[in-house]
């Protein structure tokens, strides 16, 4: 008898899961966003972080999982993140931005060099 295989399904927070998070704007304004985790990335705001590809135009988006047992997070803006919120942060000043913005700028010598190539 011949075994049914299961369907993938990956762990919370793992590369290949949906995910849905908050993005904040440096002017404060909060849009949720979707997408799916890529990989691990380096750690911000002592929290669980990922690359997750944004749904909407195909971005990499550095996404912060906040620590379970903390105060939680107070963003560039002036506003806070409880434990367990999923969120990133655009403005370049902020950990979650700056990473999401040197990959940008990778991506983009990236480009130009095969440009001219």
């Amino acid at each position: 008898m011949a075994r049914t295989p299961r369907p993938f399904a990956p762990a919370d927070f793992a590369p290949g899961a949906s995910i849905e998070w908050t993005q904040e704007h440096a002017q404060g304004a909060r849009v949720t966003r979707r997408g799916q985790v890529w990989a691990d990335a380096p750690i911000c705001h002592g929290g669980t972080t990922v690359w997750a590809i944004d749904e909407d135009n195909g971005e990499a988006v550095v996404v912060c999982r906040v620590r379970k047992g903390t105060r939680g997070v107070q963003t560039f803006a002036g506003k806070s993140f409880g434990p367990g919120e999923l969120f990133s942060e655009t403005h370049a000043s902020t950990p979650t931005g700056s990473l999401t913005n040197a990959a940008m700028r990778h991506a983009y010598a990236e480009r130009q060099a095969k440009r001219a190539a």
